[in-house]
């Protein structure tokens, strides 16, 4: 535990540095958790992968380290892992950590109750996957269903116009509707339909975020 920015408390930190040793000792999975003010303008995905590399979590023959990286005062976070540990930690599965931890704790201050559950579920992870139990006294923070704000409610108005505009496509074509076709051949504005709802897909599967305003991203290291 590396916390600079002075957020965690003394018994959240205490929990958390016993159970990535006892993580560590079962599985050579090494998870290390990082609080700074601010990366700098540096986006915070390319910061924590960069300093992974530097520090060489996970030892360089097997890169099965992870290093996740709060930045307070720019309401950024991201978890980096090495190549060793992506096929546990998934960018899917870490996705979700941000979304059920991470967020909705850090919006309300609770910086502390964020990291331990989001922690927590990551060492339950790993310790699930090597068959080992990693046990801890103090309770699991519940992860948190998010109430749909503005922004929820926007993208789920969208997901419905695409459902619709599919629809009709697929009716217009039985009925044997030529509509207006592109030089390519193709239903003019179709491709762009499918390249949104692609893009929408691809970025549910990246694992960095903040809880104000996303910044998406991903990425590994290699051994040092």
């Amino acid at each position: 535990m590396i916390d600079l920015r002075d957020v965690i408390d003394s018994q959240t930190e205490q929990t958390l540095d016993q159970a990535l040793y006892d993580l560590r000792e079962q599985t050579r999975v090494q998870i290390v958790v990082a609080t700074i003010a601010s990366t700098e303008g540096v986006d915070v995905m390319r910061f924590a992968t960069d300093q992974g590399h530097r520090w060489g979590l996970g030892d360089k023959d097997t890169d099965l380290g992870a290093l996740v990286v709060i930045a307070v005062d720019d309401r950024k976070y991201a978890i980096a892992t090495g190549y060793g540990a992506e096929g546990i930690l998934t960018d899917q599965y870490c996705g979700q950590i941000g979304r059920d931890y991470f967020r909705p704790r850090f919006r309300e201050g609770d910086y502390s109750g964020g990291i331990l559950g989001g922690v927590m579920a990551m060492i339950d992870r790993v310790a699930q996957e090597r068959g080992v139990q990693v046990a801890v006294s103090t309770p699991r923070p519940r992860p948190r269903v998010q109430q749909q704000g503005p922004k929820q409610v926007v993208m789920g108005l969208f997901a419905l116009m695409v459902f619709a505009a599919i629809v009709l496509s697929v009716i217009a074509r039985v009925a044997g509707y030529s509509g207006r076709r592109s030089w390519r051949g193709g239903y003019r504005g179709g491709g762009l339909l499918w390249w949104l709802l692609a893009d929408a897909m691809l970025s549910g599967r990246r694992r960095g975020g903040g809880w104000n305003n996303d910044s998406w991203g991903g990425g590994g290291w290699g051994g040092g």
